[in-house]
This record gives structure tokens, sequence and C-alpha cells, in this order.
């Protein structure tokens, strides 16, 4: 089976940049239009986590749709590396991604080189690794496309009041992210009911 590029973004989350993934939903949509026959590329955006963002697939750029906020970087990703101090993955650019699949398919020989050393005995700086099967339960699946349900949030006295300092929309994010999980929890029989 082929490998299934999974598509990120990058979000700054106190002062760190965090590689995100997008729901399997809008992956699936984001690689469907990737591979289809565009007559003008640059012209390609697609809404993403129920059409609150904008993926321009072009320029690789997520921007909000509601709101000011700062773009973010978009990557097509099929590689992955593991720093030093990171605990998660961070995916290569799709360049390097591309050189790595070439490399891969190529299979060293163990015959010493001019310096009387072979590739096997060396040591990786960091881990690698190619797809994310493993961590697809991490990955949400998607909203719902049907809205039933509207909540309106009231920020209050605004970010002084939140522990972490976080704007109204990071806020609202969580909340949405929570809510969705305690969906999948606590009331997962009238999901599958519909």
């Amino acid at each position: 089976e082929p490998l299934q590029p999974h598509w990120f973004y990058c979000k700054e989350v106190e002062y760190k940049q965090l590689w995100m993934p997008f729901s399997v939903f809008d992956s699936l949509n984001l690689e469907e239009i990737y591979n289809s026959v565009q007559p003008d590329p640059e012209s390609v955006v697609l809404g993403t986590d129920g059409g609150r963002y904008d993926v321009y697939l072009y320029d690789r750029i997520r921007k909000a749709a509601y709101w000011e906020e700062e773009p973010a970087e978009v990557r097509r990703c099929t590689w992955f590396y593991k720093g030093d101090t990171d605990s998660r993955f961070i995916p290569y650019t799709e360049e390097f991604s591309e050189k790595l699949e070439v490399i891969v398919q190529f299979q060293p020989s163990s015959v010493p080189d001019e310096w009387g050393t072979t590739q096997d005995g060396q040591t990786r700086p960091r881990v690698v690794k190619r797809g994310i099967d493993d961590n697809l339960d991490e990955i949400p699946d998607g909203e719902m496309p049907q809205v039933d349900h509207l909540v309106f949030v009231v920020h209050g006295i605004g970010p002084v009041c939140d522990l972490r300092f976080r704007s109204i929309i990071e806020c609202v994010d969580d909340f949405r992210v929570v809510s969705l999980k305690l969906l999948q929890t606590h009331f997962k029989k009238s999901l599958d009911d519909g």
C-alpha cells in the first residue's frame, strides 16, 4: 500500500512553533484537491476546520476566515523527525521529504568507503519516521458538517483572567476541542444513531 501523506499546519503556542495535524477529513480533502488536475493551481482555496480557516494550497498558507490572525505555514507531510529535546514528531519540508523518499528506495551496499568504514556502523543523530500510522488515533476525524447547536462565548474581562494569557480565539478553540471529545466519550450512541 502506498504511503498516505497527511497535512499539517504550524501553530505558535506559548512562543513555540508546534506542527498540528489537520483532521482526517480536512487532510483527505486537501490531498484529493492536491492530486486532482487543476487548470489554475494558484486559485485553489479550500475551507478547513468547519469553514473557520482557508488553506491556500499553492502558497501552502492557512488563514483565518473570520478574524485577524497571523497566517500559518501548511505542509504535506510524509517524513518526520524528533530532535533531542522534542517530545513530538516534526514534519520535514516537502522538498526534503521527496529526497528522503528517493534515498529510502536506494539500498546502500556494505562495501567500505575510501576510509575503510561502512554505512552500517554510523549512529543517527535523531529519530526519523516515515508516515503517521502510529499516531492516527490522536488525529481528530473532523467536525460534523451539520451544525445543530450554537454556543456564544463571552470572554468577560479578557485574557487577563485566563491563566495562560490566551486570546479569545485560543480559548474558544480549546472549548471546541473539549466539547468534541466529550461528544465522542459521553454521547457516542447518540452520535451513531444520528
